[in-house]
């Protein structure tokens, strides 16, 4: 099975139970002799190694803000590139991360094309709050992490070579200045671009 001895480490005499967490290192031995053999000792450690990563994972404190995210929130992506396996059509969502008690964590994707950058963005993050909040240290209020985004959004614009990207990322601003599902001072920033088309248009 994959990554079924992740965090265990064998040796002669049993198998040590090993995970590190913000500098505090987490230790437990089981011995061939005291469980009874190899087996039996595997199947203990790998029980106590599971449910060591489910208790870590209920003390576990997430970031809410990060500045430096485009996005303005940790978990939360933004991305707008070509897709090389559909002969460069346009990616252009938001991606949603969460831990979760697997190995692996969740995550989710949130078309920008389909729901416009507002509500894409607001269901990313509430979809990040449903599946994280137990972690998280704060809940964001997307429509003030918003802001941080769009900013960092009309200065990617700005920056943008002339192409499909760029077409890509004025329309869904278009779109956004008459959303009538987004609030009022999202509006009036996404507004904010209109001195960058009428020069492009010049």
């Amino acid at each position: 099975m994959p990554n079924s001895m992740k965090h265990i480490t064998e040796i002669d005499t049993g198998f040590m139970v090993r995970k590190c967490v913000d500098g505090q290192k987490h230790q437990i031995f089981f011995g061939h002799t005291r469980h009874g053999g190899r087996d039996q000792a595997l199947a203990a450690a790998m029980q106590a190694r599971d449910k060591l990563i489910n208790a870590l994972a209920k003390q576990r404190t997430l970031r809410t803000n990060k500045p430096e995210n485009v996005t303005g929130l940790a978990g939360i992506s933004w991305y707008c590139q070509p897709n090389q396996h559909r002969n460069g059509a346009l990616i252009h969502q938001f991606r949603a991360q969460a831990p979760s008690g697997a190995r692996q964590a969740l995550t989710a994707n949130f078309s920008i094309r389909r729901h416009g950058l507002w509500e894409a963005y607001r269901l990313a993050v509430a979809w990040r709050i449903e599946h994280a909040s137990p972690y998280m240290a704060e809940i964001p209020d997307p429509t003030q992490t918003f802001k941080h985004f769009i900013h960092h959004y009309l200065s990617h614009l700005e920056n943008a070579e002339s192409g499909p990207l760029q077409d890509e990322m004025i329309a869904r601003l278009d779109v956004l200045k008459s959303d009538p599902g987004a609030p009022e001072p999202i509006r009036r920033m996404a507004d904010r671009s209109k001195c960058y088309s009428e020069n492009r248009a010049a």
